[in-house]
């Protein structure tokens, strides 16, 4: 039993001089370690985005309008002229509008300065899209995929390196905590898919990281009792709050809140005049909004069925919000869980809720987003999750400072399951989207008539076609001019549009459950 117990404590004595050594290493060597896990997390973080993008093999609906949008098609509003065209014809005409190359990249964001014929959206995205196609002159799925996959790893870029500097700020010399918010803001999966996606969200996600470090920085000298260095502070937030609503309405919500806190953090210190500068910056973000898209507010002027259709069903927005996408979308599997306990740890730790009201934390800019979430979803029509994809790295600030008001062995258990747990995950996961192309290629592979559909209707399907088969367009043309008595051919139309009196017709739904194939035959009644 003695010799037992010695071996214990001999046993017990080198795990702890192994701890002590690893621990007098680190101290030795702080800087070059934190800087090297920081580059191991980009490193993942970009990899998993690249992996990512390189097995695209399709488009949603949103990315084929960004190609049509950004190069001036102008068949997405205005319907393409009646006729016989190839499938390679008609892929070519969203991939641009007229002039090739630098001039016509110039040309391009001419008119999308003045009109992108876009309402919902604003033209700064379209714009930097425009400058990453110059040379993209014939339609090249593979081309667009890669050239609108660099665009957004630059974002991404931008947007990590913004989010490190905004973690640093909050948390200091506390790396671990820089350690887990990185984990956590870019290796969740709306993060990742957010960069997968061939649309403003990523540059979206940039500019607001940006915001929230300058308005970090803002509240920080409002505590500190320090002089707030004021037209420095209107110009760099007014134009970043400028970027940020023309990269997406909806952000207007977060943009809002942002403003009424810090308003709030101003009286709370006794600095009123320092609102004013909030004021001055939100006016200068309308007119840099203006300025570089003087359509800003078409959105306002013009209907457009994302108004007459929007704030509609709140308990829906609150489910999909909490149930669908926090609870299921947001995380792999288990990381929902592990987040739960970490909150939950903090909360009903010894002090833990007065050290999350801490002033030193920013515990509400996380709690901010929350609140903005269901928001956006009742504002919009389609309940994507998309619409926020630009809110999660500061959502994800909710675990890291959790962690700050938890007891140090709580803390260092939380940090180190986290580190080990998502940037190991994730990037083994096979993101791939699928849009049912296959299935919708393998009917179109063979000549049909594309009847009555709106314009952009029928670029969500220009993709689907075979280059070398022959399709015919037709809008004002009567179907009789093109089906012969007792004649059967495929037509794509939407259901109502195909006169029964005179056609016998059969269907199937092959594209957004609105929109047909059918096998018609001219047999007038």
């Amino acid at each position: 039993m003695g010799r037992n117990k010695d071996n214990k404590k001999k046993e017990t004595g080198k795990g702890l001089g192994a701890i002590t050594a690893v621990t007098e290493m680190y101290g030795r060597n702080a800087k070059w370690v934190n800087w090297a896990i920081v580059g191991l997390l980009f490193v993942l973080a970009f990899y998993v985005r690249v992996n990512a993008i390189a097995g695209k093999t399709e488009l949603h609906s949103d990315e084929v309008f960004s190609m049509a949008l950004c190069t001036c098609d102008p068949n997405y509003n205005v319907a393409v002229a009646d006729g016989t065209y190839t499938g390679a014809q008609l892929k070519d005409m969203i991939a641009h509008s007229g002039d090739t190359g630098f001039k016509g990249m110039l040309s391009d964001l001419r008119q999308l300065w003045v009109n992108n014929g876009d309402a919902p959206h604003a033209s700064l995205y379209y714009m930097a899209l425009r400058v990453a196609l110059t040379g993209y002159d014939a339609y090249d799925l593979d081309g667009y995929i890669v050239r609108g996959g660099v665009l957004n790893m630059l974002f991404f870029v931008l947007s990590f390196v913004f989010m490190y500097k905004l973690l640093r700020r909050i948390f200091g010399e506390r790396h671990m905590l820089v350690f887990v918010g990185l984990a956590l803001a870019y290796f969740n999966l709306l993060s990742v898919r957010n960069t997968m996606l061939i649309r403003e969200y990523q540059m979206a996600e940039a500019s607001v990281v940006m915001l929230t470090y300058v308005a970090v920085g803002f509240v920080q000298r409002l505590r500190a009792g320090e002089e707030i260095r004021r037209w420095r502070f209107v110009a760099l937030f007014g134009v970043l709050m400028g970027c940020t609503v023309s990269l997406g309405y909806f952000n207007a919500f977060y943009v809002i809140g942002l403003c009424l806190a810090l308003a709030a953090s101003c009286i709370r210190h006794h600095r009123h005049r320092a609102i004013l500068l909030i004021l001055l910056a939100g006016v200068a973000a309308l007119v840099f909004a203006f300025v570089i898209y003087p359509g800003f507010f078409n959105f306002i002027l013009h209907p457009t069925v994302h108004k007459s259709m929007a704030f509609r069903k709140f308990s829906l927005a609150l489910s999909v919000t909490f149930a669908r996408d926090i609870r299921r979308l947001l995380f792999i599997s288990y990381g929902f869980w592990i987040v739960l306990a970490a909150v939950l740890v903090a909360a009903f730790s010894k002090g833990g809720l007065k050290k999350l009201a801490d002033g030193g934390l920013f515990m509400w800019l996380p709690l901010l987003v929350v609140a903005c979430m269901p928001l956006i979803q009742y504002a919009s029509i389609l309940k994507h999750p998309r619409y926020y994809y630009c809110l999660m790295p500061v959502l994800m600030l909710l675990v890291p400072q959790s962690l700050a008001a938890m007891p140090n062995l709580w803390r260092r258990y939380f940090g180190i399951l986290i580190l080990l747990f998502f940037p190991i995950l994730t990037p083994q996961i096979h993101f791939r989207d699928n849009y049912r192309w296959d299935a919708v290629r393998k009917e179109l592979a063979r000549p049909v008539i594309f009847y009555q559909l709106n314009p952009n209707e029928l670029i969500q399907l220009v993709p689907n076609l075979d280059d070398n088969v022959e399709y015919t367009v037709m809008g004002k043309t009567p179907m009789t001019s093109e089906i012969s008595q007792g004649e059967e051919r495929l037509v794509v139309a939407k259901m109502g549009k195909i006169d029964s009196d005179k056609f016998v017709f059969v269907g199937k739904a092959i594209w957004n459950s609105n929109i047909y194939l059918f096998n018609v035959k001219y047999v007038e009644k």
